[in-house]
């Protein structure tokens, strides 16, 4: 990464620029039959390889003591390669003497070259024409370009797949974006008042790409959201107290899911879904090093439009809650961190009952989970033990990849040492 700042024009001159290359070599398996039948599973073997450029140039003016604009342009280039094979297998329903992959004999190849451009003209505004008013305003032009080639072969013993032709598909997307909001004070001055805000926002991205083992040309729409929101926040005792109640709603199109397509797994577009609730944040400052927090969310996610096949059937799933989302959701905590000597903090998340699928026919039981941590500040040095999880509960967190009945868990209790410095 690399920076450069500078004055220019009467405002801040910013410019970044950015590089990563990833590789990932995986190996691995699903269970795709409940039974003692050869073969009850699927496996896959895949090299990715991935390439990311990111560009982005801004002027921010302060035009007045009360107004402020942010103008620039930001590029992301991404370019993905990956070469899959497939294989079937068997194990044992016990999960003992899992066979090594090295031994199955690979069936099918695949290859996917994807290359995707983002960019974006943005420009944001502040202002506060009196003390108890405040505006922000906010516009994005996007351009999405990416390509995506994708083809398959079938596999004998020793080969490999190969890279040559297949299916090629474009997709090129241009719209605007942009947030607007407002905040009033309604009592009080800024540092200990009540304040009243509301907001807008109209939001774009690409879909996700698959990096599933079964390379699809396919590229799946856009994801587009519009969000509204409201709230209150309040800080009083000289900034000892402060509260903050919001509710919100936010409609989405085509939000990219996981679900298994031939018994691996696959993302596709979940046509329409609206997200709402209400959260509320209380934070509390005993003295300058000691504090405690609290949060309480209701939310209630529901398709508005999804059609899945299930066995077969297409099944409409409007109405539904999304799964694996708690409609309630709580946290407390208690944070000591002076600058020098005994640190530590203690922290309870609960987390409410939730459908375990999306025909929402199995619930989950709701679950709480303690973490801690201690440690010492030596100056600049600091040495820490920190425990997440320490009731070890371990119930389904996330749907895996290949969606219906099969999830992953709470990780069990972990404790992290650690040494840091403070420069």
């Amino acid at each position: 990464m690399a920076g450069y700042d500078r004055s220019l024009g009467g405002g801040a001159w910013s410019t970044t620029l950015s590089f990563a290359h990833s590789k990932r070599d995986t190996i691995r398996g699903f269970l795709t039959d409940l039974s003692n039948t050869d073969p009850n599973a699927a496996g896959f073997e895949q090299d990715l390889s991935i390439d990311d450029v990111y560009f982005d140039s801004h002027i921010a003016w302060r035009l007045s003591p009360s107004f402020h604009l942010i103008a620039g342009i930001d590029h992301l280039y991404g370019k993905a390669k990956g070469d899959s094979e497939t294989f079937d297998y068997f194990v044992p329903l016990s999960g003992s003497g899992a066979p090594s992959s090295e031994d199955q004999e690979r069936d099918m190849g695949f290859h996917l070259e994807d290359e995707r451009n983002f960019s974006g003209l943005y420009a944001q505004a502040e202002w506060d024409p009196v003390p108890r008013w405040h505006f922000q305003l906010g516009a994005r032009l996007n351009r999405a370009a990416e390509d995506r080639t994708a083809g398959e072969e079938e596999l004998g013993e020793d080969q490999r797949p190969g890279e040559g032709e297949g299916e090629t598909q474009s997709r090129t997307t241009t719209r605007g974006s942009g947030t607007v909001g407002v905040s009033w004070l309604a009592w009080g001055d800024a540092s200990s008042g009540l304040w009243l805000f509301a907001d807008y926002r109209n939001t774009f991205k690409p879909a996700a790409l698959d990096f599933g083992p079964e390379a699809d040309a396919e590229i799946l729409k856009p994801e587009n959201a519009e969000s509204y929101e409201v709230g209150v926040k309040n800080r009083l005792a000289g900034g000892r107290f402060e509260w903050e109640l919001s509710a919100f709603q936010m409609d989405f199109d085509n939000l990219v899911v996981a679900q298994a397509v031939n018994g691996l797994p696959a993302l596709v577009n979940a046509g329409s879904e609206r997200f709402k609730g209400v959260e509320l944040d209380l934070t509390g400052r005993i003295r300058s090093d000691l504090r405690w927090q609290a949060t309480y969310a209701w939310h209630d996610p529901k398709f508005i439009d999804f059609v899945q096949d299930f066995d077969g059937v297409p099944t409409q799933l409007a109405g539904n809650q999304l799964e694996m989302s708690a409609r309630h959701l709580a946290s407390a905590g208690l944070i000591c961190a002076p600058d020098h000597g005994l640190t530590g903090w203690v922290l309870a998340n609960y987390v409410g009952e939730r459908f375990l699928n999306k025909r929402n026919t199995a619930v989950a039981p709701d679950y709480t989970t303690w973490s801690a941590g201690l440690g010492y500040r030596f100056g600049t040095w600091e040495v820490r033990l920190d425990g997440e999880n320490l009731n070890d509960t371990r119930p389904p967190v996330a749907e895996s990849e290949l969606g219906d009945a099969q999830y992953y868990r709470l990780p069990a209790r972990t404790l992290r040492l650690s040494l840091g410095a403070r420069f």
